[in-house]
């Protein structure tokens, strides 16, 4: 009751009403949406769960969201293999429900291994110190990061850029 008073808290009220009424009209016109999606996988999955892909492969693994780590979880029960790629310091989908550390899930549960990779090819290493400088206080006890990189061509005096004039920029 609260809520219809205020306008801005009454239109979040409009949208939880108007919610069932949208996935009525996906299912009446046969659309999807990401979310349903993701959830008509789920049910398929749970009736038939053997596929025929034996490998798997999740890229950003850290922001897998819980209804997506039971797809995977469904996946595994008939895969021979599976590697999820992402990096463990990194969570910025908790807005989207990936709040957990499935690295750690994934390492207790199947005795996987967590492999680091240490090279950054994007970043100077003046950028990846501080970077690490702020990361590594709150890095996971799992993670054996140390971090180099392996682009230092801004500080090589050998390093020429050309513009789109064909002009040397020093």
């Amino acid at each position: 009751e609260e809520f219809k008073g205020d306008w801005y808290n009454a239109r979040f009220l409009k949208v939880a009403e108007a919610y069932p009424k949208y996935l009525e009209l996906l299912d009446k016109y046969g659309y999807v949406d990401y979310d349903t999606a993701q959830l008509k996988a789920l049910e398929y999955l749970r009736e038939n769960s053997e596929t025929r892909f034996k490998t798997i492969l999740i890229d950003e693994f850290q922001d897998t969201d819980p209804l997506q780590f039971r797809i995977f979880e469904l996946l595994m029960k008939h895969c021979d293999y599976f590697n999820g790629v992402g990096d463990v310091d990194q969570h910025i989908y908790a807005f989207r429900s990936s709040f957990r550390d499935y690295f750690q899930e994934m390492h207790d549960k199947y005795s996987c291994d967590i492999i680091s990779l240490n090279v950054n090819y994007r970043s100077t290493q003046n950028i990846v110190d501080i970077s690490d400088s702020f990361i590594k206080h709150q890095r996971n006890v799992y993670s054996k990061k140390e971090l180099v990189s392996d682009n230092d061509r801004f500080n090589n005096p050998n390093f020429i850029m050309k513009s789109r004039h064909n002009e040397t920029i020093s």
